[in-house]
Parts: C-alpha cells; structure tokens; sequence
C-alpha cells in the first residue's frame, strides 16, 4: 500500500474513533461498549501503521513521528515521491 493511502487510512480511523468516543459519550454517556469500541479503532490504526507504514525506498518502519515526517530517517530520501 502507497504511504499516503496508509496515511489517509490512519487519519480516517482517528477521525472515526474521536466521532465514536464523542458520540457514545453523548448518547450512551459512561458506558463499557464505547470505551472498547475506542480502543479497538485505536489498535486498528496503530496495526495499520506498524503493518504499512515504511519507508517506500528502504522499508524501514515509520511508526514514530508517522504523521509528520517528510523523508526517511534511514536512507534520507523524500516519503512524497514515488519509487523509482
């Protein structure tokens, strides 16, 4: 999977998971079910970005600073252009 379509993947599943805990504390208030349904979305995305989420050119994982980083730590090359 290209790493902007994980990126976009793990940000959905932020976006759902802050809806689902805002809504099932706003309609359910306190309740078990919202509070596991959170955090298996949480898993799910932290699962998606350990999984798929490396570096296009080395393949090192990019768990740490995901979101932000803009070239490999590794290998020092861009995480926007595709392999060549």
């Amino acid at each position: 999977m290209k790493l902007e379509v994980v990126r976009i993947v793990a940000v959905a599943l932020l976006v759902l998971m802050l809806v689902v805990a805002i809504a099932g504390r706003l309609i359910f208030g306190v309740n078990e079910i919202v509070g596991y349904a959170v955090i298996g979305l949480l898993a799910l995305m932290l699962a998606v970005i350990a999984i798929w989420g490396r570096c296009p050119h080395c393949g090192k994982h990019l768990f740490w600073g995901f979101f932000k980083l803009q070239e490999c730590p590794k290998c020092g090359r861009s995480l926007t252009e595709e392999r060549s």
